[in-house]
């Protein structure tokens, strides 16, 4: 396998984070269209959101920004807060009750207020920007005070837990909370890199069947939903076996980036385009008269359109980032 220290030095994107990012906003697709109690919903929630955030962790560049905080923002910024605030202005009638609704950034309602949950699931790119800045900020402290890898993890992980507490009381403003949580995440994926742990991996059949173990262990008696704040009765095994699947199938990723085939294609087409998937693929119904795997289909499908119709039209392309599907079967 090639090692991912030499792909850093020529390049800085990823084919196999493509592809993981794909896998990731199938999962979200399916686990926004079968019903929250079923068996694949619960399987989906273990990791469809824990894969972005670790890949926040693992491919944020703080040797680029670490100097440059405002540059961090803008590309913040350009990537994540113009599409948000422009599908706000596509979709949303600004008045008093939808401007709480957009500054709050909730995925669910809040018991405690009358606002209610933003739609299109633009809750998570909030969340997102959190992570991102929190991460930047404890990467700056480490930077300072010198801090070793245990005690960051630790300290992570705690923080990690007090995000779960205040989940439990009250949902805060751009999920702010679930960030907590997620930054753990984030922080594991950032050491991934850091360390080239996935080139490490010395034995990956023994991570295949750990992870299947895990998993089933996690299904079975613990369970994950970070929009629902539902961490089970032991947060740490659930969030850090979230984690555990991520690796595996980031891993798996890895191992068939080379592959040249459709499906690889593909799979790295819809991770490229992930955020206009995530914003949009909820607008078609559930369709239950049709059966969910069909919905699941007609969503695919319907995210297709306008992702090629916005890599048309070059300021929709700009401001979604919207890659075309030519540019991917062609290669």
């Amino acid at each position: 396998m090639k090692d991912l220290s030499e792909v850093n030095k020529v390049s800085k994107h990823f084919v196999w984070g493509d592809i993981a990012k794909g896998i990731a906003i199938l999962s979200v697709i399916i686990g926004h269209t079968y019903p929250s109690d079923t068996p694949i919903c619960k399987i989906v929630f273990l990791f469809h959101l824990p894969i972005f955030f670790f890949l926040a962790g693992y491919f944020m560049n703080f040797e680029k920004y670490k100097s440059d905080f405002i540059g961090l923002l803008k590309s913040t910024f350009k990537r994540i807060l113009i599409p948000a605030f422009f599908t706000f202005l596509l979709f949303y009638n600004i008045n008093l009750q939808d401007i709480f609704t957009i500054l709050y950034a909730s995925g669910v309602p809040v018991p405690q207020t009358k606002i209610t949950p933003i739609e299109y699931q633009m809750w998570f790119l909030f969340c997102l920007i959190c992570v991102r800045m929190l991460l930047y900020g404890y990467l700056k402290f480490n930077e300072i005070f010198k801090t070793n890898i245990i005690l960051n993890i630790f300290l992570t992980s705690i923080i990690s837990l007090i995000g779960v507490q205040i989940g439990q009381l009250y949902k805060l403003p751009w999920s702010f909370d679930i960030a907590l949580v997620a930054f753990y995440i984030a922080y594991i994926g950032y050491l991934f890199k850091f360390y080239n742990i996935f080139d490490k991996i010395k034995y990956p059949l023994l991570l295949f069947l750990i992870t299947i173990f895990s998993s089933y262990i996690d299904y079975k008696y613990f369970g994950l939903s970070m929009n629902n704040r539902f961490y089970s009765s032991n947060p740490i095994i659930s969030v850090n076996i979230s984690i555990l699947i991520s690796v595996t199938l980031i891993y798996i990723c890895i191992l068939i980036e080379k592959k040249q085939n459709f499906c690889n294609k593909f799979l790295a087409y819809l991770g490229a385009n992930s955020l206009i998937i995530m914003i949009f693929h909820t607008l078609t119904s559930r369709g239950n008269s049709y059966g969910s795997i069909v919905c699941v289909f007609i969503r695919i499908i319907y995210c297709i359109v306008i992702i090629e119709f916005f890599a048309l039209i070059p300021q929709l392309k700009s401001i979604y980032g919207a890659k075309s599907i030519k540019e991917f079967i062609s290669k």
